[in-house]
């Protein structure tokens, strides 16, 4: 017998998935680059049995399988080839599907949590929430510009206006959906809230709703504890992950919630940033204009940092 690219291993399952028969074990031997002894093909020739091809199966087949492997010719395994073990079969657990709602749900033994590419890449996740968590606030420093201007101007300066640096201090209130069409991306809002409390610590107040957060939220998942919604104190920066009932299933009626917010936190001096795994023509211009709508996707990360540090106005 001379040696192959295929192999013995692959003759073996060729022969038992097909019973061959006769020239039928010398052809497909030949398929797979191996040649079979004249004498042991004389004998197989000899083998008047129908294959399972030819046969409709009997319910002895379960107890002659254990035999049928004995009944095939044997093959010459050249020096050096070491012999191929069948490998032990075992069932892999199938895993139930939890739902991500339930935080008491646990999973099963052996279950290992599925590894996902995240909607954001990791630097620029960082960098969006530091944006969206942050509130403009007067440092330490003199702005110079404007006393310049108002001197020109010929204005009495009572105070010296302070230059405006983004800041951290007021923490931010974070509104998680976990509506429907929210709950494929569970794993991905646990990678941002935790991201967001490394960022913020304790100063990140994160409240769960589903759908609409003025009807009710709450500090967990199960609605039996939560309230009507709260604004957070003036000028804390409102970060929302959700996809403004733009997702799938579209929910038609949610704009105007999103716009009754938008409009309720802008008079507080709020800034409702959102973060929203759904293609941006989707969302209403109306609900665009009204509050920063960050793509929740991997190509705009960089750019929506950007565009959120620039809002304000820093």
């Amino acid at each position: 017998m001379k040696l192959s690219l295929v192999g013995i291993a692959e003759l073996v399952t060729a022969t038992e998935a097909l019973r061959p028969r006769g020239e039928a074990v010398r052809a497909i031997a030949k398929m797979c680059g191996l040649a079979i002894p004249s004498s042991k093909a004389e004998e197989n020739l000899k083998d008047d049995r129908p294959s399972r091809l030819d046969r409709e199966p009997t319910s002895d087949d379960d107890e002659a399988g254990a035999s049928d492997a004995q009944d095939f010719p044997p093959t010459v395994v050249p020096e050096g080839v070491r012999r191929l073990e069948p490998a032990p079969r075992s069932r892999a657990p199938i895993p139930t599907q939890a739902d991500p709602i339930d935080s008491s749900a646990a999973a099963g033994p052996g279950f290992e949590p599925t590894r996902f590419a995240s909607l954001l890449r990791e630097k620029d996740a960082s960098d969006v929430l530091t944006c969206a968590a942050s509130s403009s606030m007067p440092s330490e420093e003199i702005d110079i510009e404007k006393v310049v201007d108002s001197l020109a101007r010929a204005e009495v300066l009572t105070s010296y206006p302070r230059v405006h640096r983004p800041s951290l201090s007021l923490g931010a209130q974070v509104l998680v959906d976990i509506s429907e069409s929210m709950q494929p991306f569970f794993l991905d809002q646990q990678e941002l809230l935790q991201r967001l409390q490394t960022i913020l610590g304790d100063s990140a107040a994160i409240e769960y709703f589903a759908g609409d957060p003025i009807v009710g939220i709450g500090p967990q998942r199960q609605r039996s504890k939560w309230r009507r919604y709260r604004p957070p104190l003036p000028g804390t920066p409102v970060i929302t992950l959700s996809d403004l009932g733009c997702g799938f299933p579209r929910n038609p009626g949610a704009t105007s919630t999103w716009l009754d917010l938008a409009r309720r936190l802008r008079k507080r001096g709020s800034r409702l940033i959102t973060l929203a795994p759904v293609n941006a023509r989707r969302v209403p211009l109306s609900l665009r204009q009204a509050s920063a709508v960050v793509v929740w996707d991997r190509n705009e990360g960089r750019r929506a940092a950007a565009r959120l540090l620039r809002d304000l106005n820093v």
